[in-house]
């Protein structure tokens, strides 16, 4: 038996287990962030003193050093654990590259708002002798596909972390949708687009738009229309076990499907998306001073006046 079947069997949505401290170590960022030679230098540095086999993803790997001696592709790699050196935007992407593998990402915030990145730069050295004395858990988080059929012919399934969403582009008119849950018709939406989200993704795009904040752990789909134009038309929470269909029903052009704010596709009324929960999860670690009401009241700055 495989370590991922064995994950596959005794994991799922909601568990933690314990995250034991890896032996091989891949490390990956923005390759054009201003700080990332430094930091990868110095990760470099730490994991040698701990006996870690580290390898740097080719995109990420600066100086001479580093590209001859360990630089690789990180899926295929037997890494046990990725350091993801970026803001949410680079753990998102990194999630979908490896989501087959389901390595747990360690995220190190270079960026702003840091919801998904696990710790602060100032705060990485504390949290590496946290991972390896054996201190730190493993999170595990749904992901959503998204299939388009047109007719016989299919796109994807295209993995999501946060959201699939459906927009009208630059102009934001409203168009129509038609959305069922299970083959049960929901309703057809009159809006500016409209949000499938993961719980992790409703503290995204879809809280922006007037939908609740979920707890991780919950097996649950978030349905949230944007500016719609029956003011009734709320946000609706669903078991992450249906299936969502979504078909454009107006005439309207440039409508597109945008996938975690990051890839697109343009649709028209000839599309018909399914979305529903994909067989590979997002394990990310998590340190054990840090927890999601944490997170919430100081990302979002609850209790502040």
């Amino acid at each position: 038996m495989t370590a991922k079947s064995r994950s596959r069997r005794k994991s799922g949505p909601g568990v933690r287990r314990k995250l034991e401290p890896p032996r091989k170590v891949g490390i990956i960022g923005k390759p054009h962030h201003p700080r990332i030679k430094e930091v990868v230098a110095h990760l470099l540095k730490r994991l040698d003193e701990l006996g870690v086999e580290v390898v740097v993803d080719r995109s990420t790997a600066t100086g001479r050093a580093v590209k001859t001696r360990r630089s690789s592709n990180l899926t295929g790699s037997g890494a046990q654990m990725l350091i993801v050196l970026g803001g949410d935007g680079t753990l998102l992407s990194v999630a979908r590259l490896v989501h087959a593998e389901e390595i747990p990402l360690f995220g190190v915030n270079l960026g702003s708002l840091g919801f998904l990145t696990e710790t602060a730069l100032e705060d990485l050295d504390a949290a590496l002798d946290m991972i390896w004395k054996g201190k730190c858990l493993v999170d595990e988080r749904i992901m959503l596909e998204a299939t388009v059929k047109r007719g016989k012919k299919r796109a994807g399934p295209y993995l999501v972390v946060n959201d699939a969403v459906f927009n009208k582009g630059a102009l934001g008119r409203m168009f129509e949708m038609e959305t069922a849950v299970d083959g049960a018709d929901l309703t057809t939406y009159r809006a500016d687009g409209l949000i499938v989200a993961t719980p992790t993704g409703s503290t995204a795009y879809s809280m922006a738009a007037g939908g609740p904040i979920i707890y991780p752990d919950m097996e649950a789909i978030v349905i949230t229309p944007i500016c719609p134009h029956t003011l009734s038309n709320r946000s609706l929470v669903v078991p992450d076990r249906v299936t969502v269909e979504v078909r454009i029903r107006s005439s309207e052009q440039g409508i597109h499907l945008t996938l975690d704010g990051q890839t697109g596709l343009g649709i028209t009324s000839r599309d018909l998306v399914v979305i529903r929960k994909a067989a590979s999860r997002t394990m990310l670690v998590r340190t054990p001073n840090r927890n999601f009401f944490g997170i919430l009241r100081q990302k979002l700055k609850w209790g502040e006046r």
